[in-house]
């Protein structure tokens, strides 16, 4: 879009979709960090950048998405109006399809980066009986002991969770999305990534309950040290 589209609502529109707060951490941050490029400055470099969301003023109004256009791994939603408004209805519109698009391509890139070099330890195995794939960069340390806060922290949490009698486990997305985007994707994509957040927060409710209950635990012992 123009410099002067930028500065309006349209401008706006597209901040505010794309800088949207995540949800989840302790600290707002934005979803996505973006930089405006003006049409005569996208050239070269600013051309190969991973997601591009690009507006043209045209006789044809549409949407369309396109894979790897001018680099790999590369999303190019291309928003074509006749003016600002129409622009702008096809960016709120598309809304939830750009955004899930995008978180999903950058965790198939982050997940392509890890596999790349992978750890080929088996201490996690060999300690605790699980299996983890990462990258060979991350290093564990090892302990020979927890805590026993920790350890009633970890004990109280497993009882939660077990009572809980239909806790989910996060769901991974089993679909490919590719060149071509149908309805059924993205409301598939949609569904898998509102349940997990709602499984998210389910989880930190419980912890925020082991927490309260072992800082009550911790009161009692407390009270009765004092009293003997």
């Amino acid at each position: 879009m123009k410099e002067k589209d930028w500065g309006s609502g349209l401008g706006e529109d597209a901040r505010n979709i794309i800088g949207d707060i995540y949800e989840g951490l302790p600290v707002d941050e934005p979803n996505f960090k973006f930089f405006y490029t003006s049409p005569k400055q996208f050239s070269g470099f600013s051309r190969h950048s991973r997601n591009i969301i690009y507006f043209q003023k045209d006789t044809t109004n549409k949407f369309t998405i396109y894979k790897d256009l001018y680099s790999k791994p590369q999303l190019f939603f291309l928003i074509q109006g006749e003016d600002e408004d129409i622009l702008s209805n096809y960016l709120l519109e598309n809304k939830a399809l750009i955004i899930n698009t995008i978180k999903d391509g950058e965790r198939r890139e982050k997940i392509r980066r890890i596999r790349k070099s992978l750890s080929k330890s088996n201490v996690l195995s060999e300690r605790i009986g699980i299996k983890l794939v990462y990258p060979s960069i991350y290093k564990i340390i090892t302990i020979n002991y927890l805590s026993d806060r920790r350890k009633r922290l970890h004990e109280i949490l497993l009882t939660l969770i077990n009572k809980e009698s239909n806790f989910e486990l996060i769901e991974e997305d089993s679909g490919d999305l590719t060149t071509n985007f149908s309805d059924k994707d993205t409301a598939n994509l949609s569904r898998v990534i509102e349940k997990n957040r709602k499984i998210i927060k389910r989880y930190q409710a419980l912890v925020r309950t082991a927490v309260t209950l072992d800082t009550l635990m911790d009161s009692e012992n407390d009270e009765n040290f004092k009293i003997k």
